[in-house]
């Protein structure tokens, strides 16, 4: 508890609260993950929920069943190439038929001061992509149906532009240019490592760290592993040591060769039961009133505009999520479906959200795409505030329960009518993410993250809490075209 909360242990008590310590849902879910590789125990993320204090918590463990799912075992690389997970053909699938897009480009900028060995960073990067087989994999089609093949060897450069020539004036331009550019290229995935990097030299002791990393190779969950592992490894190569990054014992095609085993599909198949019962007769399209016409275009004209919530707000939020047994984020869509109810005149809400996904404890330290999306279906028309709030609970507690099945199954089982105007089962995504800010921590060097410009818009309406010591804004990202 005191590592994942990164809190002294001395600070909790047998009586505290899980989520009144700072857990949340993903937290919860790493819990179970760790609970099982460590205790061989099958805790589930509703029993996190249902006990009041640590103790309780405990008390559920030891009662819990021992763990007998299947593990992911590594596969022999006996052959060229390998099937794609199902979130990565999805994403195949998108870009063949945009015929490659920066849509899932996932780009960062940071802003370097120090003594910055570009050498360096470049054999540390290059580490990671031979040490993650999902950053050095290539898609390609056979007869058809799509698959990866892994490259042994790669041509890795982190590059550098150079301009130290021009006036500070007009450096900021230029810098906004080029990480616009990098963010708006869209990656070759028959050809390129699904990582890359690039340098913008702008004095002796100042330039921006540029960093690119394809959705299909990775999701939120990864970020801060690649960043952990750069770290390390720069710390290492800087100071004349061997790379301390050992291999791993199982890779991204291990967990997407899982995914398609007779076991897997049963499992499921169960859990599609689930959806088929709770999207049956899901509306169509939301009923907020538009501005605009949907069109089949699929580059959407993206706005961003933020809100705050100020510390003293959200402490009563999270201090009322805790009475209620309720994470922050079913709160906060409890409030959100209500405020969209009122204004589309519909008791029935629907919206997207992701989930990790990363329920084995073997996938915790891999990059790789695992995050998958879960639909969010509540009814605002019931008796009491009460009664809703344990709606809402219920329902994130069965969506975290039936996660594995992937979306694209669900669309496929349980949206009747597809339309091109419009993205299927929901328009609308919700989400709340904890700590966003990513720090780069190297010797003799400061980095800080640039701000970021909005990032592709995906659906109609993308809400999203960001929850971080400097406070909670609220992005809405939306279509202006709507």
């Amino acid at each position: 508890i005191a590592q994942l909360l990164n809190l002294d242990a001395e600070q909790i008590s047998i009586g505290d609260n899980f989520f009144a310590l700072g857990g949340h849902s993903l937290l919860a879910v790493k819990l179970v993950a760790q609970v099982r590789r460590a205790l061989g125990k099958e805790l589930s993320v509703q029993a996190v929920f249902e006990s009041n204090d640590l103790k309780g918590l405990a008390q559920q463990i030891t009662q819990c069943s021992s763990h007998t799912g299947q593990d992911i075992a590594p596969i022999a690389r006996a052959q060229t190439r390998y099937a794609l997970s199902h979130a990565q053909q999805r994403l195949w699938f998108i870009d063949r038929l945009q015929g490659g897009s920066p849509e899932y480009n996932m780009a960062a900028a940071f802003e370097v001061e120090g003594h910055f060995n570009v050498a360096i960073a470049e054999q540390a990067l290059l580490a990671i992509i031979m040490r993650h087989e999902v950053l050095r994999s290539v898609m390609c089609e056979v007869e058809g149906v799509p698959a990866q093949q892994i490259l042994d060897a790669v041509d890795f450069t982190l590059h550098v532009h150079d301009l130290t020539s021009l006036p500070a004036s007009e450096q900021a331009l230029a810098v906004t240019a080029l990480v616009e550019r990098d963010k708006q290229l869209a990656f070759d995935l028959s050809q390129d490592v699904m990582l890359r990097a690039a340098f913008i030299d702008l004095a002796p002791a100042r330039g921006v760290l540029v960093l690119n990393l394809h959705h299909i190779a990775g999701d939120g969950w990864s970020i801060p592993l690649l960043v952990k592992e750069f770290e390390q490894g720069y710390r290492a190569l800087l100071a004349g040591e061997d790379t301390p990054l050992a291999p791993l014992p199982i890779q991204y095609i291990d967990y997407a060769h899982w995914q398609r085993e007779p076991a897997q599909r049963d499992v499921f198949a169960m859990q599609l039961a689930y959806w088929q019962g709770q999207l049956a007769d899901v509306p169509t399209v939301h009923e907020l009133p538009l501005d605009g016409a949907r069109s089949a275009q699929t580059n959407r004209d993206a706005a961003l505009w933020q809100s705050q919530i100020s510390t003293q707000d959200y402490q009563q939020i999270t201090q009322q999520a805790s009475r209620q047994g309720m994470s922050v984020f079913m709160l906060l869509h409890s409030a959100l479906a209500l405020v969209l109810s009122r204004h589309s005149h519909s008791s029935d809400s629907v919206m997207g959200t992701p989930v990790a996904n990363r329920q084995q404890a073997q996938l915790s330290e891999l990059l790789g795409f695992f995050v998958n999306t879960v639909v969010l279906r509540v009814d605002t028309a019931q008796a009491s505030l009460a009664d809703y709030w344990a709606h809402v609970k219920a329902t994130h507690l069965a969506a975290q329960a039936h996660q594995d099945v992937p979306f694209e199954q669900v669309v496929e089982q349980c949206c009747e009518h597809r339309s091109q105007l419009h993205s299927p089962l929901f328009q609308i995504s919700f989400d709340v993410q904890f700590d966003s800010e990513l720090a780069i921590s190297l010797p003799d060097v400061s980095v800080t993250r640039m701000a970021q410009s909005a990032e592709a818009l995906k659906f109609e309406l993308e809400i999203t809490v960001q929850v971080s010591e400097q406070g909670v804004t609220v992005n809405w990202l939306y279509d202006r075209q709507l």
